[in-house]
C-alpha cells in the first residue's frame, strides 16, 4: 500500500504529487478515483467533412486519469481504409507518460483501429471521444459514420453544462447527486438516482432580487415552476394572458412541496396595492381572489 500526502514540505513538488492534488478535487462521489471527461460539450468535438478519410477534432481541454489534457488546434487523424469487411474505430484523447512506463510524455488525439468481430479497447490514460463505422471496403467517411462518445466532467460541486440535458434521460456517465446547467430550459438539475431533480429557472433561483421579465406574450397559465417575475407595463397585463388586472406588477409562484403539482401564484399590483392569488391543482387553475392592502 502506497499512502501519498501532497504539498507537505517545501520540497520541490512532483508532477504526480501534483495531479493527486488536482485529482482530490474530481473525486466522484462513490469511489476515489477521480472523474474522467470533456471540460466543455463543445470541447473536444469530432467531425468529419466526407471526401477522405479524415476526423477532425477541436479544440479543448479534459481530465484524463488526473492528467489535465488541452488541445489549442484543431487536430486531423487519418482512418485507414476500409478492408473485407465493416469495423468500428475510435477516436480517442490519450495521455503518454514516461513514469507510467511509456516511451514518451506527451498528449496525443489518435485512432484505435477495431475489427470485424469487436470494437478495440480503451486505452491506458485515454478517454474516448468518438466511434466511427468504418464500411467495407470504404475509402471515404462522413459525419454519419461518426458517434459521439464523450463524456463530461466537472470538478466536485461544479456545474456541468449541458444545453438540452434536462429535456433527455440522465447519462449513464454522470454521478449520483452531480448537478449540471440546462442553458436551453435555464434550470438547474441534480442526478437524483438516475431522474432529475429540477430546480427554478436560474434566471429567478436567488430571490426576488433576480425576478424575471414577463415582457408582453408570457401566459400566466405556464408559470408552474417555483420564482419570481415581474410586469413593467399596464398594457401587457391582459386578461388574455390571464392577468388578475390590467396593472403592472409583481407575480411569486410558490409550491407546496417539491413532489406536488399544486402550485400558488401571487400577483401584486405596484400602483394600488392590490394583491391577487389563484392556485393550480391538477390540471387547472381556481379564478382570482383579490386582497386589497390599502
Amino acid at each position: 500500500m502506497t499512502i501519498t500526502v501532497d504539498w507537505q514540505t517545501a520540497k520541490p513538488v512532483s508532477a504526480q504529487a501534483m495531479r493527486y492534488g488536482l485529482g482530490a478535487a474530481m473525486l466522484k462521489s462513490s469511489a476515489a478515483t477521480p472523474r474522467a471527461g470533456v471540460l466543455r460539450t463543445d470541447a473536444l468535438t469530432a467531425s468529419a467533412a466526407g471526401g477522405s478519410m479524415d476526423v477532425s477534432v477541436s479544440t479543448g481541454q479534459a481530465m484524463i486519469a488526473r492528467y489535465v489534457f488541452t488541445s489549442d488546434d484543431t487536430t486531423t487523424v487519418t482512418l485507414d481504409v476500409g478492408g473485407a469487411t465493416a469495423r468500428t474505430d475510435l477516436i480517442v484523447a490519450r495521455v503518454y507518460d514516461e513514469e507510467a512506463g511509456d516511451a514518451s510524455t506527451e498528449g496525443a488525439i489518435e485512432v484505435v483501429k477495431g475489427t470485424s468481430s469487436s470494437v478495440p479497447d480503451t486505452p491506458d490514460r485515454a478517454i474516448v471521444l468518438a466511434s466511427v463505422a468504418v464500411a467495407a471496403s470504404a475509402s471515404t467517411i462522413s459525419g454519419a459514420n461518426l458517434t459521439d462518445k464523450r463524456q463530461m466532467t466537472t470538478g466536485q460541486g461544479g456545474l456541468l453544462w449541458l444545453p438540452g440535458g434536462l429535456a433527455a434521460a440522465v447519462p449513464s456517465w454522470l454521478d449520483d447527486g452531480a448537478a449540471i446547467w440546462d442553458s436551453s430550459a435555464d434550470q438547474i438539475g441534480v442526478n437524483d438516482g438516475g431522474t432529475w431533480k429540477k430546480f427554478a429557472d436560474v434566471g429567478s433561483l436567488i430571490g426576488p432580487d433576480r425576478a424575471v421579465d414577463l415582457g408582453a406574450s408570457t401566459d400566466l397559465d405556464t408559470l408552474r415552476t417555483p420564482g419570481w417575475w415581474y410586469q413593467d407595463s399596464n398594457d401587457d397585463a391582459t386578461p388574455v394572458l390571464h392577468y388578475p388586472v390590467l396593472s403592472a406588477g409583481a407575480l411569486e409562484v410558490l409550491r407546496w412541496n417539491p413532489s406536488s403539482d399544486r402550485v400558488i401564484q401571487r400577483y401584486s399590483t405596484y400602483n394600488n396595492g392590490g394583491v391577487y392569488v389563484r392556485t393550480y391543482f391538477g390540471t387547472s387553475w381556481t379564478s382570482w381572489k383579490s386582497f386589497n392592502l390599502t
